[in-house]
């Protein structure tokens, strides 16, 4: 049985890529509601849809910082790895 620990980064970093594209790729668009309507019902819609467009962006930032803080422990795992290897082989 084997002690080794192993980093299998690669999948990591392309299922981040593929993360990264579809929030990016990610859009919200509601029709807009013209014409002479002043109907608090269209009002509300519309206050709805600014609310629920600023989630989406939030959102959005969200996971974008998420996956560059999964990036950047990546980093960390392979750097504490080559460090470790390195101090085993001066022994």
């Amino acid at each position: 049985m084997s002690t080794e620990i192993k980093l299998a980064s690669a999948p990591v970093e392309k299922a981040l890529e593929e993360l990264k594209t579809s929030i990016q790729g990610f859009e919200v668009s509601f029709a807009e509601m013209k014409g002479d309507n002043s109907l608090e019902m269209v009002d509300k819609l519309e206050e709805m849809k600014k609310t629920f467009g600023e989630l989406v962006t939030s959102y959005q930032t969200l996971l974008l910082d998420n996956a560059q803080a999964t990036v950047q422990a990546v980093e960390n795992l392979k750097e504490t790895d080559e460090s470790v290897a390195t101090s085993i082989h001066q022994k």
